[in-house]
């Protein structure tokens, strides 16, 4: 739109210091030229800013590029029809101008600023044309022979310093509209700044809220495990539950070399009616509690209780070498915590005890409520010895005196007569060697 008012303005004043008649037309033609694009550009720029429709616009533009066909054909008649247009141009300018106005849009008021006040001293010039036509008035000799040229340059300058405060508007708007973008972006940024760090906070506790309760669940799941294995080992050897939760099942084992020990209180059933089924069941709970520390002080496996019997065997499942030995250890250990209970309790029973050494096998027997368990003639004959032993006494079988006869004083009985099993050497062990 500058170039336009630029290119119209040069060519006016090309126009009228043309100083060759031959080149007339070529002026003429530059000159009807730059009056068609400075009517284009100006409904074109009036139309970009304030015009809602570009209906209007298109057919401004179409009439515009009709007059270089007008002019091909007739110079006179497109010259004559080009002021209408730039007149027409203009009014519509003014129309779009003034109606953005009335909506209050800021550019409106700085842009058309400048063309108003091109239109109003457009006017002026021609009343003043008038005037002097009519002989009424000299603008020359009112106001000075430079006057009318003042006019016209203030005219042509009056465009491009509009469009120069409206494009300095426009950045500054821009620039003011940055800023405060700018500034809300910043803002947003601190808020989602912050409702990321409460975010990740909140994760975090949550993230340590979990791992508390998954430490406290894994601590009690330790724990309920604990019991249920501390279970297991009270019912099974240590070596045979590991079997039994590596591999689900544990087979039955022969072992040579063990000693298996019998205990039983006498006259248990005649002392239970006495005492009575409470009071006995305590004593018996007492006992059986002491035998069994007795028990895992020298080694010995508890297999069970059967009634008031109590067994056990030493040797399996870990072999030891001293198994007749470790096991007469607990038959006089037994005989003395019986002993020295008698000191403060006159209703404790009396015990024998029968010991045997030799080979079985042991293993788990059935699938529900399964326990561990020993066979063979070994388990019997230690049965044997306690049913022949007497109260407070330890009765050992041949093959456990030849085991410990060199450790443990023993006294023989000579053959005594079992049942099932006919006549038996047997011992009783009466204390370790000094």
């Amino acid at each position: 739109y500058n170039l336009s008012i630029g290119l119209l303005s040069y060519m006016v004043h090309s126009f009228y210091e043309m100083t060759d008649p031959d080149q007339i037309n070529i002026y003429s033609f530059l000159s009807f030229l730059s009056i068609v694009v400075f009517g284009a550009s100006l409904t074109g720029f009036v139309n970009t800013l304030f015009g809602k429709s570009k209906l209007r616009l298109k057919i401004m533009l179409g009439i515009a590029a009709m007059f270089l066909i007008i002019f091909y054909f007739s110079a006179a008649l497109a010259v004559s029809f080009v002021f209408f247009y730039i007149f027409v141009a203009a009014m519509e300018s003014l129309y779009l101008i003034i109606r953005a106005m009335i909506r209050k849009e800021k550019s409106a008021f700085i842009v058309g600023g400048g063309i108003l006040t091109f239109f109003l001293f457009v006017v002026m010039v021609i009343i003043f044309k008038i005037l002097d036509s009519l002989n009424i008035a000299d603008p020359d000799k009112l106001f000075g022979d430079d006057f009318m040229g003042y006019v016209l340059g203030f005219i042509f300058i009056s465009f491009p310093i509009s469009i120069s405060a409206y494009l300095a508007w426009e950045f500054a708007s821009t620039n003011l509209s940055l800023v405060k973008q700018l500034d809300e972006v910043k803002r947003l940024s601190d808020v989602n700044l912050k409702q990321e760090q409460e975010k990740q906070q909140i994760l975090q506790d949550q993230n340590d809220l979990l791992e508390s309760q998954v430490d406290e669940r894994t601590f009690e799941l330790q724990k309920e495990k604990q019991k249920t294995e501390n279970l297991l080992l009270n019912i099974l050897p240590h070596e045979v539950a590991e079997e039994l939760k590596e591999n689900g099942s544990s087979e039955a084992k022969y072992y040579d070399e063990v000693s298996v020990l019998f205990t039983d209180f006498v006259n248990f059933t005649q002392s239970s009616e006495k005492m009575g089924a409470e009071k006995m069941l305590v004593e018996l709970n007492e006992c059986f509690t002491a035998f069994d520390l007795i028990m895992e002080k020298h080694g010995l496996e508890k297999i069970k209780t059967i009634g008031d019997a109590y067994l056990a065997v030493c040797g399996l499942p870990i072999k030891n070498e001293c198994h007749a030995y470790k096991t007469v250890l607990v038959a006089l250990d037994i005989i003395d915590f019986i002993e020295e209970r008698k000191k403060t309790n006159p209703d404790v029973l009396d015990i024998r005890i029968g010991i045997n050494s030799g080979s079985l096998i042991a293993g788990i027997v059935g699938v529900k409520k399964f326990a561990y368990d020993i066979w063979g003639d070994t388990v019997n004959t230690a049965a044997r010895m306690e049913q022949n032993s007497e109260k407070g006494k330890i009765n050992i079988s041949e093959s456990t005196y030849q085991l410990v006869k060199e450790k443990i004083v023993c006294e023989y009985r000579g053959k005594i007569h079992t049942k099932g099993k006919g006549d038996m050497d047997m011992y009783f062990a009466l204390e370790t060697i000094k």
